[in-house]
């Protein structure tokens, strides 16, 4: 396999969902979604100290169980780049997954009531993050449901006139061992035969021209340039690069 340089301009193109490889998952959905009602069956009730602690506690559960459900699906530990948060949400957020402010105040919230003895926080308050909890795990379902194998990214269809030209799909995610490896056609100026500073390192396995393909085949098919590059490559750097292709890879869920 040769050594080239792709150039991160292909990391702005738009990131699009190809194809996801995992049926629904119904029994790690579920069990989260029944301690929510739990929760709120207790807040149905007139208030008391001892079951809005309750409530607390279990709204806690009800998102530690969704992340553990997450990861025990995605390994997120697995994912191949330095310097990933050692807390499970911090690292969630980090992957642009949740933003972590209002889990950290539950989390907060839920130690102060069990282990020093606080007293919880008001019905209405309690019922604020109810709530939270329900839009948490309504927007974390579909990583449940369906699990990507691949992406691609794609010319903004409205700022460049490529976008019917240049495209590469990325085989990606816990299917693929979190290994990334890319296929597509590019310019042929977006490669490199010597590393350049923050260009994404690849190992190329197969490359060719858009030339060498119309003569191989006896026929052009009149898209694009002579010299565009189509690349089968493994993904080998820099931690940037990998870090933004697996954000993108969990914005197309």
């Amino acid at each position: 396999m040769l050594d080239r340089w792709l150039s991160p301009e292909v990391l702005e193109w738009q990131a699009l969902e190809a194809s996801g490889s995992y049926p629904p998952r119904e029994s790690l959905k579920s069990r989260s979604y029944e301690m929510l009602a739990h929760a709120e069956q207790l807040l149905s009730q007139p208030p008391s100290e001892l079951s809005l602690a309750d409530v607390i506690t279990t709204l806690r559960r009800a998102i530690d169980r969704r992340v553990r459900d997450l990861n025990s699906v995605y390994s997120f530990r697995s994912i191949p780049f330095s310097d990933k948060p050692s807390d499970s949400l911090f690292l969630l957020e980090s992957l642009g997954i949740i933003r972590s402010h209002m889990l950290q105040r539950l989390i907060d919230i839920r130690n102060a009531v069990e282990h020093e003895d606080v007293a919880p926080p008001g019905h209405e308050t309690c019922k604020v993050f109810a709530e939270f909890t329900w839009y948490f795990l309504r927007s974390t379902d579909r990583m449940l449901e369906n699990v990507p194998d691949s992406f691609y990214f794609r010319p903004d269809w409205d700022n460049d006139d490529n976008f019917e030209t240049y495209m590469l799909t990325v085989d990606y995610g816990p299917e693929n061992n979190w290994k990334p490896r890319l296929w597509g056609w590019i310019a042929a100026e977006m490669l490199s035969d010597g590393s350049v500073s923050e260009w994404i390192c690849l190992k190329v396995e197969k490359i060719e021209t858009r030339k060498e393909i119309a003569e191989r085949r006896g026929y052009d098919d009149a898209v694009g340039k002579s010299n565009d590059l189509l690349i089968h490559a493994e993904v080998r750097g820099p931690a940037s690069a990998l870090a933004k292709i697996t954000q993108a890879y969990f914005s197309v869920i």
